[in-house]
């Protein structure tokens, strides 16, 4: 291989002549000069190919020296991004199509002359939707991508505030949805021609002018859901988590939604935060069920429930796995229309009952306990000299 052919490929991969300072040694003079330079000086061609990340936000990646003729790796993006896009790749033009790509989704560019690079962008499903002229008359919003940015969750309450009243997140692999994400708890709205502004409360919903998330389609990856996620989501009717693997319920998490009747719980969830209920009129009564015969279940997975989680429900039967050791102040407070609480007994731990945890259960009569076959129900259930602020006497269940 020539030598000269040598000397060119050393420069170009180490760059260790695009950077010298002016200096005399051992009777050199070295100056700064470019690879181009040096390149061009040894009487062989080369191009220089150049990047542009257009609309994105970041560094475009380094100008690259190639021998005229040669075939280079194009770079990823590491070091740019657009919001609410996906880099799509290289163009050789603005706004054209991108490079042809291989199996593992790698460009290649064959270098014939100096090149000007442009990043391609492929628009996420959410900047989509925001750019849209009109929502969908079913105002269904399926969010395609597997995974969501801080950017868009930051803006999926823009969307429902635009029309959208049913969004999908089956199809994405996320696993927490974040703090506030739909919280409208704070959020004002002028009334044009009105000179006021008004919360959004249930009492005053006639004078918004959107209609406010009614469904909500869980993934299956799922874990947490965030501190006050949904809070004041007044139209949203019914959750459900029993396709996902939820462990944490945040506290407030679904706080003073006032149309939220149905929740079905998973059997991995630990944690249930304060207040994560409260304010919704969650009940068993169903269709198929008028006369809530089939109690609400709280699985065997959950081991604490915070104050006030399910404070006025509207449960008449409630069944607790035997996970949870503490029903904590207020935890179904108000919850008007429960006759009968079920306790499972794990033959274990003695299940403790704050005074306060069922204040204002006026029609409350059976307070339960179940045991697994083989198993004992000890006299002195709740623990030495505790009791639970009301008149009801813990018996075994039949």
């Amino acid at each position: 291989m020539n030598r000269k052919y040598i000397l060119v490929a050393m420069v170009l991969s180490a760059s260790i002549l695009s950077s010298c300072t002016k200096e005399k040694e051992d009777n050199f003079e070295y100056k700064e000069v470019s690879a181009s330079q040096v390149v061009s000086d040894l009487g062989i061609s080369s191009s220089v190919v150049t990047f542009s990340i257009t609309a994105g936000n970041g560094t475009a990646p380094t100008d690259v020296v190639a021998l005229t003729g040669s075939e280079i790796d194009l770079p990823a993006a590491n070091s740019f991004s657009l919001d609410g896009c996906d880099f799509d790749g290289w163009s050789t033009s603005f706004n054209g199509t991108p490079l042809e790509k291989d199996k593992d989704g790698k460009q290649k560019l064959k270098v014939e002359e100096n090149t000007v690079l442009y990043a391609t962008w492929k628009v996420r499903t959410v900047r989509k939707a925001m750019g849209a002229e009109k929502v969908p008359e079913d105002g269904k919003l399926v969010i395609e991508e597997k995974n969501l940015t801080e950017w868009e969750f930051k803006h999926l309450k823009e969307l429902v505030i635009k029309g959208y009243t049913e969004i999908d997140l089956s199809k994405t692999e996320i696993t927490e949805i974040p703090k506030g994400t739909f919280n409208f708890s704070e959020y004002e709205l002028a009334i044009p021609g009105d000179g006021h502004f008004y919360y959004m409360d249930p009492k005053e919903h006639e004078k918004l002018n959107f209609d406010g998330l009614k469904k909500i389609t869980l993934p299956e990856k799922l874990k947490k859901i965030g501190e006050g996620a949904f809070t004041e989501c007044i139209l949203l009717e019914e959750i459900n988590f029993s396709k996902t693997a939820l462990e944490e319920i945040g506290d407030g998490a679904f706080g003073a939604c006032p149309s939220l009747k149905t929740l079905t719980l998973n059997e991995k969830v630990k944690t249930i935060g304060e207040e994560a209920f409260d304010g919704c009129p969650l009940t068993n009564v169903t269709e198929e069920d008028p006369d809530g015969e089939k109690a609400f279940v709280i699985p065997n997975s959950v081991t604490s429930i915070g104050d006030y989680a399910f404070f006025n429900a509207e449960f008449t039967k409630i069944e607790v796995g035997e996970g949870l050791k503490l029903v904590r102040r207020g935890t179904f407070a108000y919850c008007s229309n429960l006759t009968e609480i079920t306790f499972n007994y794990n033959g274990i731990d003695k299940l403790r009952i704050n005074p306060n945890a069922f204040d204002s259960c006026e029609k409350l009569e059976k307070i339960l306990y179940k045991a697994k076959e083989g198993v004992d129900l000890p006299d002195d259930k709740l623990g030495e000299g505790h009791t639970i602020g009301v008149d009801v006497e813990p018996t075994k269940a039949e």
